[in-house]
């Protein structure tokens, strides 16, 4: 039988919450953000490697504090730091939602070649 969530199992999340806690993260006190410190991707995402698994730490931080993610859903930042790991910052949706949030909020990178081109 096929399971509709991505299960990130409960040993990995004690083991990141043991490991990891509140040591690699500052809190910004302007916009509240929960910045990962620990190692990022190219892209800004924190990740950790737990059982030689490679996990993005706000998919780890959601999942501690909301349950396991369906399948097919991504977790997006509503503030818009990839490095945050704040659960509050952290919401479930589809891909789809995920890049009409972006796109409406002009942050595509051919929205902000554009924007470049007409300042300049």
């Amino acid at each position: 039988m096929k399971t509709n969530t991505i299960k990130i199992g409960e040993a990995v999340l004690l083991k990141f919450a043991a490991r990891h806690g509140q040591k690699n993260i500052s809190i910004n006190p302007q916009t509240h953000c929960h910045e990962w410190l620990g190692a990022k991707n190219s892209a800004g995402y924190g990740y950790v490697k737990i059982d030689n698994r490679v996990i993005r730490v706000h998919r780890v931080t959601y999942a501690l504090h909301y349950g396991e993610i369906k399948k097919g859903q991504v977790i997006m930042h509503k503030c818009d730091n990839r490095s945050c790991c704040n659960p509050v910052h952290l919401e479930s949706g589809t891909q789809i939602e995920n890049m009409r949030d972006m796109v409406s909020k002009g942050r595509g990178h051919w929205q902000n070649s554009q924007e470049a081109l007409a300042a300049g």
